[in-house]
C-alpha cells in the first residue's frame, strides 16, 4: 500500500493586516508550525476521502461529493487534477489531514490545501511549478473563503516573504519576493489567544475595520499606516535590523488596528503579559485579530523559554517562528 507524506509551512502577517484590505501594502512570511497531509491508498474505488480533525469528505472521481462542508473545498484540487491527467478510475485513496495547532490567522487553510496537493500531485505522478500549485490551493480557498487575497497561497506555496498589494478593479493581486532578516539575537513567537472559545468571522472583522477607514480619521489612520509600513520593510531588509525599531513599528501598528475595533479581550490580554516581559521587543494582532485572534511577537531568543512559561501560566499557547 502506497503511503505519501507531505506538509507546507503557515505564514504569518509581519505588517498591514487589514489595511491591505484597502488597497495598502502588506508584508507576510512562512511560519514553522507545519501542517501534514498522509495519502494512503484505501477506500472506495475511484474516490478520494479527506479525513479532517472534527470529520470527513469524500470525492468520487464522477464528481460526486459528500460529507462534511468545511472540507468541500479539497475536492477542487483533487477535480482539477483528474481532469489535467484525464483520470476517470483510480485505486480508493484517503488523505489524513494532520493540523499542527497553528493559531487562527496564520494560514492553516491554505497549508492544509498545499499539503494535500503536494500529496496527490504525488501520487498521480504530477510535478507541478510554483505557479501550477498555487493555481491549486487557491482553487480551494476560494471555496473556503469566497474571495481569498492570494497572500497566503503566495506565501506557502514558495515559502519566501511577500510584499503584498490587492488588485484593483481588473488589475491582479501584485506579489514581490523579500528576503528578510531578523536581529541575530531575535526569533518571532506565535500566540494563541482562543482559550477553546469561538472564533471571530473575519468578514465580520473587515467590515468593522473598514467603518474606520472611511471615517474622518481614516485618512489620519492610513497615513500613519504608511510611514510604520516604510519604516518597518527598510529595517527588516538590513542586514542587522535594530530589534527596538522593530518592535516599536510593531506596536504602533498593533495601536491602528485596536483603534479600527480589530482587536478583543484576549488579544490585549496576551499583549499585556508580553508587554511586562523586558526581553519582548513588540507585539501585535497577526491576520483578522477579534476573539480567539493570533498574535506576533519579536522576543529575544535567549528568554524565549522564560516568555513562554509566562504566557503558558495563563493558558496562552504559544509557536516558535
Amino acid at each position: 500500500m502506497e503511503t505519501i507524506r507531505k506538509c507546507a509551512p503557515t505564514k504569518a502577517i509581519l505588517i498591514g493586516e487589514h489595511f491591505v484590505v484597502h488597497g495598502e501594502k502588506a508584508i507576510a512570511m512562512p511560519a514553522k508550525p507545519l501542517n501534514r497531509a498522509i495519502l494512503q491508498e484505501k477506500g472506495k474505488e475511484s474516490s478520494l476521502r479527506i479525513i479532517g480533525k472534527t470529520g470527513e469528505a469524500i470525492f468520487e472521481a464522477g464528481g460526486k461529493t459528500s460529507g462534511q462542508k468545511v472540507l468541500h473545498s479539497f475536492g477542487q484540487i483533487y477535480f482539477a487534477i483528474l481532469k489535467r491527467k484525464g483520470i476517470k478510475q483510480h485505486k480508493g485513496i484517503a488523505i489524513t489531514l494532520k493540523y499542527s495547532g497553528a493559531p487562527k490567522g496564520m494560514g492553516n487553510s491554505a497549508s492544509l490545501a498545499c499539503a494535500a496537493a503536494k500529496a496527490l500531485c504525488g501520487y498521480f505522478k504530477i510535478k507541478p511549478t510554483n505557479a501550477e500549485l498555487f493555481s491549486l490551493v487557491q482553487l480551494s480557498e476560494k471555496i473556503a473563503h469566497s474571495n481569498p487575497s492570494g497572500i497566503d497561497a503566495k506565501t506557502i506555496v514558495e515559502g519566501k516573504a511577500q510584499v503584498f498589494q490587492r488588485g484593483k478593479g481588473k488589475k491582479p493581486a501584485r506579489f514581490q519576493a523579500i528576503r528578510i532578516n531578523l536581529p541575530k539575537e531575535c526569533s518571532f513567537l506565535a500566540i494563541n489567544s482562543a482559550k477553546n472559545k469561538p472564533p471571530a468571522k473575519t468578514s465580520l472583522l473587515v467590515e468593522k475595520f473598514s467603518r474606520l477607514v472611511k471615517s474622518a480619521e481614516g485618512k489620519k489612520a492610513t497615513a500613519e499606516y504608511r510611514r510604520i509600513f516604510t519604516s518597518f520593510l527598510r529595517e527588516i531588509k538590513k542586514k542587522s535590523p535594530n530589534p527596538k525599531t522593530l518592535g516599536e513599528l510593531m506596536n504602533e501598528n498593533h495601536s491602528l488596528l485596536r483603534a479600527g475595533g480589530v482587536s478583543s479581550a484576549s488579544i490585549e490580554k496576551a499583549i499585556a503579559i508580553l508587554a511586562r516581559q523586558p526581553s519582548v521587543y513588540g507585539a501585535k494582532l497577526t491576520g483578522a485579530g477579534g476573539e480567539g485572534g493570533a498574535v506576533l511577537a519579536l522576543a529575544s531568543k535567549k528568554e524565549e523559554g522564560n516568555i513562554r512559561r509566562a504566557l503558558a501560566k495563563s493558558g496562552l499557547k504559544s509557536y516558535h517562528l
